[in-house]
């Protein structure tokens, strides 16, 4: 049984099918938004909108218990709340950054929408947080 299946088997089809778009919807406007970071004049909207975005997906993956979700997006939310301290644009190790982290929640979307194993972590992005000053 894969990742889905089990969640079906867990949780009433209809909040997985709806955990389902909202996380499809969300991965898709990582990248884009994360680009967005690098100029000045989009910076504090994209940092809010990724900020939401991996809030959301903290508390839904968190209500689901999929831990690996919850926790990797707690992870990426705290360093997104020190972001929103800072006025941009952001350096492009933090894009960088972000951009690894994008990558892993397209993995697990995958992995959800084809119902397989959710891959493990990429360790990259624990030996490469941006240290922000």
């Amino acid at each position: 049984m894969g990742a889905r299946r089990a969640l079906e088997a867990e949780y009433d089809y209809e909040i997985v099918d709806e955990f389902m778009d909202h996380f499809g919807v969300s991965v898709e406007l990582i990248e884009p938004l994360t680009l967005q970071l690098e100029e000045a004049s989009s910076y504090v909207q994209a940092v809010n909108e990724l900020f939401r975005i991996f809030h959301n997906t903290k508390s839904a993956a968190g209500y689901l218990h999929i831990e690996m979700i919850a926790a990797f997006s707690a992870l990426v939310e705290d360093v997104l709340e020190n972001l929103r301290q800072t006025s941009g644009p952001a350096k492009s190790g933090v894009v960088d950054w972000l951009l690894l982290c994008d990558d892993q929640m397209q993995k697990w979307y995958q992995n959800l929408s084809n119902d397989t194993e959710l891959l493990p972590l990429n360790r990259a992005i624990l030996t490469s947080i941006p240290i922000l000053h």
